[in-house]
Order: C-alpha cells, then structure tokens, then sequence
C-alpha cells in the first residue's frame, strides 16, 4: 500500500501514471490510497476514478503552463532572474525566504565575498593563477570555496552580467545585476579554460 495525500501527487503526466498505477496493482499488488479524500486503487472501479483525478491533475498542469511559462519567459528576457543568485551575490525581492531581503522587485547585490570573488577573476583571467592558489586566496578572505564549486563559477556566464535560461531558447540577455568581469572578460576566461 502507498499513502500519498493526494491522487495529484502520485503524478501529473496523465496516461502514464494511469499506467503505472494499473501495473502496480496488476503485477505488483500494489494499492494506492489518496488519504485527503479517500480515493484509492482497491479495485478496477477504483482504479478507474483514480485514473480520472490523474487526468484531471494532468490538465491543470496544462492550464498553468499557459499561464506561467509566458509570464516566466517575459520575465527573463527583461534581465531578471529565475532562482536563487549564485555566490557572491545576495538577492532581494517578492520570493525571498529571508524576511530582511523581502522587497517588491527583485535585485541582485554583490556581497562582500563577490567583491572578493571579483579580485579571484581577475587574478585567473589576467595573472592565469591556479584555482589551487585562489581557492587560497578566497580563505584568507574567510571564504571556503570548493575546487568543484569554483571550476564552476569559471563557466558562469551571470558574473559576466549574462541572463541565460532555457525560457530564452538559446539567446542570451543582459541581466540586471552588476557583473564581476566584463563580458570581453569572460569570452577571455573560456578561452583559456578551453586551452
């Protein structure tokens, strides 16, 4: 038996979770019980209003993303960004889960460890310094950075000031937040990583 809360969670992508549900209970007797309201897959009667709460689910999933996925999309091509700022940034704004950054619009800020990761840019793209010897550089600063963590914010184009998303299909926009390095920076800096 698996308890879920609702027929909505088991899943949203309709005839496929119908057919799940059937195999769970044909092959595996395995019965799902939806304990908000009671709906469940103890018989084929069952099974079959399951099944319906399922495709219902999957329609509203429909409804949303014609909804939201153009309001995202407008809001990314306008420079904001969707998730949380990495490193060195701090983020304000309406989803914030700190109540000292809640604000209405959404900004970016450089914090005092982006300042730093700033120096750390600077000092890979122009003095080709090792990650070992910045990653030092950053603890001296109080800042651990990971070797991982970092070869990643080597490949980030937001620290060039660069909105990329997928809701943008391939282009590029400039973000609204202020950049570590240039974008002629950058296109240096995957240079070099590139060899």
């Amino acid at each position: 038996l698996i308890l879920l809360w609702s027929p909505s969670r088991f899943g949203r992508s309709g005839v496929e979770h119908i057919s799940l549900l059937s195999s769970l209970r044909t092959i595996y007797g395995v019965r799902l019980y939806a304990v908000s309201n009671g709906k469940n897959t103890f018989d084929v009667r069952s099974e079959h209003e399951f099944a319906k709460e399922l495709l219902i689910a999957q329609q509203e999933n429909f409804n949303r993303q014609d909804v939201i996925i153009p309001g995202m999309r407008n809001f990314v091509s306008k420079g904001f960004r969707l998730g949380t700022a990495p490193r060195g940034y701090d983020q304000y704004g309406p989803r914030c889960t700190d109540p000292a950054r809640v604000q209405g619009r959404q900004e970016i800020k450089v914090n005092d460890e982006g300042r730093w990761l700033k120096k750390a840019f600077q000092m890979k793209i122009y003095d080709d310094a090792k990650d070992s010897h910045i990653i030092a550089f950053m603890a001296s600063k109080g800042y651990r950075i990971p070797k991982q963590t970092l070869s990643k914010m080597w490949l980030n184009p937001f620290y060039a000031g660069i909105n990329r998303s997928r809701l943008l299909n391939g282009k590029d926009i400039k973000g609204n937040w202020e950049p570590l390095i240039t974008k002629p920076e950058w296109e240096i800096l995957q240079s070099k990583l590139k060899g």
